[in-house]
Protein backbone atom coordinates (compact mmCIF):
# COMPACT_ATOMS: atom_id res chain seq x y z
CA UNK A 1 0.00 0.00 0.00
CA UNK A 2 1.29 3.66 -1.07
CA UNK A 3 0.68 6.70 1.32
CA UNK A 4 1.49 8.87 -1.93
CA UNK A 5 -1.20 12.09 -2.40
CA UNK A 6 -4.42 12.22 -1.18
CA UNK A 7 -6.54 9.69 -2.26
CA UNK A 8 -7.56 7.33 0.39
CA UNK A 9 -8.74 4.43 -1.38
CA UNK A 10 -6.21 2.47 -2.42
CA UNK A 11 -5.35 -1.00 -3.76
CA UNK A 12 -3.97 -4.22 -1.58
CA UNK A 13 -1.76 -6.35 -3.49
CA UNK A 14 -1.56 -10.07 -3.01
CA UNK A 15 1.52 -11.63 -4.87
CA UNK A 16 2.21 -15.60 -4.56
CA UNK A 17 6.13 -15.64 -4.85
CA UNK A 18 6.94 -18.89 -6.18
CA UNK A 19 4.71 -18.76 -9.26
CA UNK A 20 4.88 -14.51 -9.17
CA UNK A 21 0.46 -15.15 -9.12
CA UNK A 22 -0.85 -11.37 -8.45
CA UNK A 23 -4.31 -10.36 -7.07
CA UNK A 24 -5.13 -6.87 -6.52
CA UNK A 25 -8.21 -5.79 -4.34
CA UNK A 26 -9.47 -2.31 -3.95
CA UNK A 27 -9.55 -0.89 -0.64
CA UNK A 28 -11.57 2.42 1.43
CA UNK A 29 -8.50 3.47 3.23
CA UNK A 30 -5.39 2.82 4.44
CA UNK A 31 -6.50 1.95 7.96
CA UNK A 32 -5.69 -1.83 9.74
CA UNK A 33 -9.38 -2.33 9.90
CA UNK A 34 -9.75 -1.87 6.30
CA UNK A 35 -6.70 -3.64 5.36
CA UNK A 36 -7.58 -6.21 7.61
CA UNK A 37 -11.02 -6.83 6.00
CA UNK A 38 -9.84 -7.35 3.22
CA UNK A 39 -7.34 -9.83 3.83
CA UNK A 40 -10.46 -11.96 5.12
CA UNK A 41 -12.24 -11.38 1.91
CA UNK A 42 -9.08 -12.26 0.15
CA UNK A 43 -9.09 -15.52 2.14
CA UNK A 44 -12.83 -15.91 1.59
CA UNK A 45 -12.22 -15.86 -2.63
CA UNK A 46 -9.16 -18.43 -2.42
CA UNK A 47 -11.02 -20.96 -0.72
CA UNK A 48 -14.36 -20.30 -2.72
CA UNK A 49 -12.25 -20.94 -5.60
CA UNK A 50 -10.65 -23.91 -4.29
CA UNK A 51 -14.09 -25.09 -3.48
CA UNK A 52 -15.07 -24.97 -7.17
CA UNK A 53 -12.10 -26.48 -8.48
CA UNK A 54 -12.65 -29.61 -6.19
CA UNK A 55 -15.76 -30.18 -7.17
CA UNK A 56 -14.73 -30.28 -10.59
CA UNK A 57 -12.07 -32.70 -9.90
CA UNK A 58 -14.56 -34.60 -7.74
CA UNK A 59 -17.06 -35.22 -10.55
CA UNK A 60 -15.33 -36.46 -13.37
CA UNK A 61 -15.69 -39.33 -14.56
CA UNK A 62 -12.81 -41.79 -13.90
CA UNK A 63 -11.47 -44.90 -15.86
CA UNK A 64 -10.23 -46.50 -12.60
CA UNK A 65 -13.48 -46.45 -11.15
CA UNK A 66 -16.20 -47.91 -14.24
CA UNK A 67 -16.55 -44.48 -15.58
CA UNK A 68 -18.09 -42.85 -12.62
CA UNK A 69 -17.02 -39.83 -10.74
CA UNK A 70 -15.23 -39.76 -7.36
CA UNK A 71 -18.37 -38.07 -5.45
CA UNK A 72 -20.67 -41.32 -6.66
CA UNK A 73 -18.07 -43.90 -5.57
CA UNK A 74 -18.06 -42.30 -2.35
CA UNK A 75 -21.60 -41.97 -1.66
CA UNK A 76 -21.76 -45.84 -2.90
CA UNK A 77 -18.95 -46.78 -0.42
CA UNK A 78 -20.89 -46.55 2.41
CA UNK A 79 -23.45 -47.80 1.51
CA UNK A 80 -21.67 -50.96 0.53
CA UNK A 81 -20.31 -51.71 3.73
CA UNK A 82 -23.63 -51.28 5.54
CA UNK A 83 -25.15 -53.76 2.85
CA UNK A 84 -21.79 -56.26 3.72
CA UNK A 85 -22.46 -56.16 7.61
CA UNK A 86 -26.27 -56.28 7.58
CA UNK A 87 -25.82 -59.94 5.38
CA UNK A 88 -23.36 -61.42 7.64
Amino acid sequence: MSSCGQVKGCIATFIERKTQWYKGILILNRSATSMEKTVKLFMKSCLDELNKALNLINNLPRKCLGSKTTHEAFQEEPLHLIYKNVKK
